[in-house]
Protein backbone atom coordinates (compact mmCIF):
# COMPACT_ATOMS: atom_id res chain seq x y z
CA UNK A 1 0.00 0.00 0.00
CA UNK A 2 2.53 2.08 1.04
CA UNK A 3 4.34 1.40 -2.06
CA UNK A 4 1.64 2.40 -4.24
CA UNK A 5 0.72 5.66 -2.55
CA UNK A 6 4.77 6.64 -2.75
CA UNK A 7 4.55 6.37 -6.97
CA UNK A 8 1.24 8.26 -7.11
CA UNK A 9 2.75 10.84 -4.88
CA UNK A 10 5.84 11.00 -6.80
CA UNK A 11 4.27 10.97 -9.84
CA UNK A 12 2.00 14.05 -9.75
CA UNK A 13 4.07 16.31 -7.45
CA UNK A 14 7.87 14.60 -7.48
CA UNK A 15 10.12 13.24 -4.90
CA UNK A 16 9.34 13.89 -1.38
CA UNK A 17 10.08 14.99 2.26
CA UNK A 18 8.91 12.18 4.76
CA UNK A 19 8.25 13.14 7.92
CA UNK A 20 7.47 11.02 10.82
CA UNK A 21 6.78 12.04 14.56
CA UNK A 22 7.08 10.02 17.43
CA UNK A 23 8.80 7.33 15.50
CA UNK A 24 10.46 5.71 18.55
CA UNK A 25 6.41 4.35 19.71
CA UNK A 26 6.25 1.50 18.07
CA UNK A 27 9.99 0.49 19.50
CA UNK A 28 8.72 1.33 22.80
CA UNK A 29 5.32 -0.56 22.55
CA UNK A 30 6.76 -3.67 21.73
CA UNK A 31 9.39 -3.20 24.03
CA UNK A 32 7.25 -3.05 27.26
CA UNK A 33 4.71 -5.58 25.74
CA UNK A 34 4.02 -9.00 27.81
CA UNK A 35 4.76 -10.49 24.71
CA UNK A 36 7.00 -13.48 24.29
CA UNK A 37 10.38 -13.28 22.73
CA UNK A 38 9.45 -15.20 19.38
CA UNK A 39 6.35 -12.53 18.92
CA UNK A 40 8.44 -9.02 20.08
CA UNK A 41 10.94 -10.57 17.25
CA UNK A 42 8.11 -11.20 14.82
CA UNK A 43 6.78 -7.44 15.47
CA UNK A 44 10.33 -5.81 15.06
CA UNK A 45 10.44 -7.50 11.68
CA UNK A 46 7.62 -5.73 11.06
CA UNK A 47 8.79 -2.46 11.67
CA UNK A 48 12.41 -3.61 10.01
CA UNK A 49 10.12 -3.93 6.68
CA UNK A 50 8.10 -0.95 6.97
CA UNK A 51 11.00 1.19 7.51
CA UNK A 52 12.97 -0.65 4.25
CA UNK A 53 9.63 0.50 2.43
CA UNK A 54 9.55 3.85 3.03
CA UNK A 55 13.18 4.63 3.36
CA UNK A 56 16.16 2.48 2.32
CA UNK A 57 14.11 1.07 -0.50
CA UNK A 58 12.16 3.82 -1.59
CA UNK A 59 13.70 5.66 -5.06
CA UNK A 60 10.59 8.51 -4.86
CA UNK A 61 12.02 9.79 -1.40
CA UNK A 62 14.07 12.95 -1.34
CA UNK A 63 15.20 12.97 2.21
CA UNK A 64 13.15 11.65 5.45
CA UNK A 65 12.97 13.00 8.91
CA UNK A 66 11.92 11.69 12.18
CA UNK A 67 10.87 12.41 15.81
CA UNK A 68 11.44 10.71 18.77
CA UNK A 69 11.42 11.56 22.39
CA UNK A 70 13.52 8.38 23.24
CA UNK A 71 16.57 7.67 21.36
CA UNK A 72 16.33 4.69 19.34
CA UNK A 73 19.48 3.25 17.12
CA UNK A 74 17.39 2.66 13.68
CA UNK A 75 20.44 0.69 12.71
CA UNK A 76 21.62 -0.89 15.87
CA UNK A 77 17.77 -2.44 15.89
CA UNK A 78 17.90 -3.61 12.08
CA UNK A 79 15.51 -1.01 10.85
CA UNK A 80 16.49 -0.86 7.65
CA UNK A 81 16.90 2.51 7.58
CA UNK A 82 20.88 3.74 6.92
CA UNK A 83 23.01 6.78 6.67
CA UNK A 84 21.13 8.58 9.58
CA UNK A 85 22.32 11.20 10.80
CA UNK A 86 21.37 12.10 14.33
CA UNK A 87 20.39 15.52 16.08
CA UNK A 88 20.10 15.55 19.42
CA UNK A 89 18.40 18.32 21.98
CA UNK A 90 20.54 17.12 24.93
CA UNK A 91 24.22 16.04 25.08
CA UNK A 92 24.60 12.55 26.52
CA UNK A 93 28.44 11.99 26.76
CA UNK A 94 27.94 9.49 29.48
CA UNK A 95 25.65 6.29 29.22
CA UNK A 96 24.01 5.82 31.98
CA UNK A 97 20.93 7.11 32.75
CA UNK A 98 22.07 9.93 35.71
CA UNK A 99 24.78 10.97 33.98
CA UNK A 100 22.70 11.70 30.76
CA UNK A 101 20.44 13.77 33.25
CA UNK A 102 22.65 15.30 34.70
CA UNK A 103 24.52 16.60 31.29
CA UNK A 104 21.78 18.87 31.19
CA UNK A 105 23.56 21.44 33.06
CA UNK A 106 26.56 21.11 31.14
CA UNK A 107 25.43 21.52 26.98
CA UNK A 108 26.90 21.48 23.77
CA UNK A 109 28.38 24.61 22.51
CA UNK A 110 25.92 25.00 19.89
CA UNK A 111 28.46 23.77 16.67
CA UNK A 112 27.64 21.12 14.33
CA UNK A 113 24.52 19.12 14.48
CA UNK A 114 23.65 21.14 18.04
CA UNK A 115 23.28 24.56 16.08
CA UNK A 116 19.91 23.02 14.72
CA UNK A 117 18.42 22.29 18.82
CA UNK A 118 17.06 26.27 18.84
CA UNK A 119 14.96 25.21 16.35
CA UNK A 120 13.26 23.09 18.80
CA UNK A 121 10.14 24.36 20.90
CA UNK A 122 9.40 28.53 21.34
CA UNK A 123 11.72 30.66 22.68
CA UNK A 124 10.59 34.32 24.77
CA UNK A 125 10.05 36.23 21.44
CA UNK A 126 7.98 33.53 19.76
CA UNK A 127 5.94 33.37 23.10
CA UNK A 128 5.30 37.24 22.87
CA UNK A 129 4.56 37.45 19.25
CA UNK A 130 1.93 34.41 19.77
CA UNK A 131 0.57 37.09 22.49
CA UNK A 132 0.71 40.15 20.54
CA UNK A 133 -1.24 38.32 17.44
CA UNK A 134 -4.04 36.77 19.88
CA UNK A 135 -3.89 40.65 21.70
CA UNK A 136 -5.48 41.37 18.19
CA UNK A 137 -8.92 39.67 18.58
CA UNK A 138 -8.15 39.87 23.02
CA UNK A 139 -7.41 43.34 23.51
CA UNK A 140 -6.82 42.30 27.79
CA UNK A 141 -4.22 39.97 26.55
CA UNK A 142 -2.06 42.84 25.25
CA UNK A 143 -3.07 45.59 28.48
CA UNK A 144 -1.91 42.85 30.58
CA UNK A 145 0.72 41.10 28.66
CA UNK A 146 3.66 41.41 31.51
CA UNK A 147 1.56 38.75 33.71
CA UNK A 148 0.29 36.46 31.41
CA UNK A 149 4.24 36.38 29.91
CA UNK A 150 4.68 35.88 34.20
CA UNK A 151 2.43 33.07 34.56
CA UNK A 152 3.68 31.24 31.15
CA UNK A 153 7.12 31.52 32.39
CA UNK A 154 6.29 29.93 35.48
CA UNK A 155 4.27 27.27 33.94
CA UNK A 156 6.16 26.04 30.81
CA UNK A 157 9.53 27.61 30.34
CA UNK A 158 12.59 26.66 32.16
CA UNK A 159 13.31 23.62 29.55
CA UNK A 160 17.11 22.85 28.65
CA UNK A 161 17.70 22.15 24.49
CA UNK A 162 21.02 21.24 24.35
CA UNK A 163 23.23 24.96 25.08
CA UNK A 164 19.90 26.47 24.91
CA UNK A 165 18.12 27.61 27.95
CA UNK A 166 14.40 28.76 29.07
CA UNK A 167 12.63 27.25 25.97
CA UNK A 168 8.95 26.85 26.23
CA UNK A 169 6.59 23.66 25.63
CA UNK A 170 4.87 24.24 22.30
CA UNK A 171 1.93 22.14 23.10
CA UNK A 172 1.52 23.84 26.49
CA UNK A 173 1.98 27.36 25.43
CA UNK A 174 -0.64 26.78 22.71
CA UNK A 175 -3.23 25.24 24.74
CA UNK A 176 -2.89 28.02 27.25
CA UNK A 177 -2.97 30.75 24.69
CA UNK A 178 -6.09 28.84 23.08
CA UNK A 179 -8.16 28.24 26.49
CA UNK A 180 -7.15 31.93 27.49
CA UNK A 181 -8.56 33.29 24.23
CA UNK A 182 -11.66 30.80 25.12
CA UNK A 183 -11.94 32.10 28.22
CA UNK A 184 -12.61 35.69 27.51
CA UNK A 185 -14.57 35.52 24.32
CA UNK A 186 -17.06 33.66 26.84
CA UNK A 187 -16.93 36.08 29.56
CA UNK A 188 -17.09 39.88 30.12
CA UNK A 189 -14.07 42.01 29.71
CA UNK A 190 -11.84 42.12 33.03
CA UNK A 191 -12.34 45.51 34.36
CA UNK A 192 -9.14 44.81 36.92
CA UNK A 193 -5.96 43.11 36.95
CA UNK A 194 -7.30 41.20 39.97
CA UNK A 195 -10.07 40.31 37.36
CA UNK A 196 -7.57 39.29 34.26
CA UNK A 197 -5.12 37.34 37.04
CA UNK A 198 -8.27 35.28 38.27
CA UNK A 199 -8.35 34.50 34.17
CA UNK A 200 -5.34 33.60 33.71
CA UNK A 201 -4.51 30.96 36.43
CA UNK A 202 -7.78 29.58 35.77
CA UNK A 203 -6.63 28.85 32.11
CA UNK A 204 -3.04 27.64 33.01
CA UNK A 205 -2.53 23.67 33.69
CA UNK A 206 -0.34 20.69 32.70
CA UNK A 207 -1.55 20.11 29.22
CA UNK A 208 1.20 17.76 28.33
CA UNK A 209 0.79 15.42 30.69
CA UNK A 210 -1.66 13.80 28.84
CA UNK A 211 -0.05 13.64 25.77
CA UNK A 212 2.07 10.49 25.88
CA UNK A 213 2.52 7.39 28.18
CA UNK A 214 5.46 6.98 30.90
CA UNK A 215 5.74 3.46 30.38
CA UNK A 216 9.45 3.77 29.22
CA UNK A 217 10.16 5.90 32.40
CA UNK A 218 8.37 3.85 34.73
CA UNK A 219 10.30 0.63 33.50
CA UNK A 220 13.91 2.47 33.94
CA UNK A 221 13.35 4.03 37.32
CA UNK A 222 12.68 0.68 38.79
CA UNK A 223 15.70 -0.26 36.73
CA UNK A 224 17.81 2.20 38.37
CA UNK A 225 15.78 3.11 41.37
CA UNK A 226 19.05 3.86 43.26
CA UNK A 227 20.43 6.46 41.08
CA UNK A 228 16.92 7.97 40.52
CA UNK A 229 16.44 7.94 44.38
CA UNK A 230 20.13 9.98 44.80
CA UNK A 231 18.94 12.39 41.33
CA UNK A 232 15.73 12.64 43.65
CA UNK A 233 17.21 14.06 46.74
CA UNK A 234 19.80 16.18 44.87
CA UNK A 235 16.94 17.84 42.93
CA UNK A 236 15.12 18.41 46.28
CA UNK A 237 18.06 19.70 48.22
CA UNK A 238 18.67 21.70 44.84
CA UNK A 239 15.24 23.22 45.15
CA UNK A 240 15.14 24.44 48.87
CA UNK A 241 18.45 26.23 48.28
CA UNK A 242 17.01 27.75 45.41
CA UNK A 243 14.53 29.23 47.30
CA UNK A 244 16.23 31.23 49.62
CA UNK A 245 17.95 32.87 46.46
CA UNK A 246 17.29 36.44 45.27
CA UNK A 247 14.81 36.43 41.90
CA UNK A 248 17.43 38.13 40.01
CA UNK A 249 19.61 35.30 40.44
CA UNK A 250 17.92 33.23 37.77
CA UNK A 251 17.95 33.42 34.26
CA UNK A 252 15.07 34.76 32.23
CA UNK A 253 13.28 36.64 35.61
CA UNK A 254 9.89 37.36 35.68
CA UNK A 255 9.04 41.42 34.15
CA UNK A 256 7.42 43.42 36.50
CA UNK A 257 3.59 43.64 37.01
CA UNK A 258 2.89 47.11 37.93
CA UNK A 259 -1.13 46.65 39.31
CA UNK A 260 -0.16 43.85 41.16
CA UNK A 261 0.94 44.46 45.16
CA UNK A 262 4.38 44.33 45.48
CA UNK A 263 5.21 40.74 46.40
CA UNK A 264 2.62 39.49 44.56
CA UNK A 265 5.06 37.81 41.59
Amino acid sequence: MFKALSEFVSTHYGRYILLIDEYDIPFISIHLAEWDIKTKKAAQGIIKLLFQTMFKDNDNLLKGLLFGVFEVPLTELGSGANNIKEIRMIPSEESDIQSSILAATHPHSGNGLDALTDSFWFNTNEVKLMLDQSAKTHPAIGTYKSFILATIKEWYNGYYIGCFRCKYNPWSVSSFIETLCSILSQAEPPTSGFQMQAITQSAARAFWVTTGTTGLIEAQIDKHRAQFVSLAKRLLCDYEHCKTLDPQHFEGTYEPVPWLPRGST
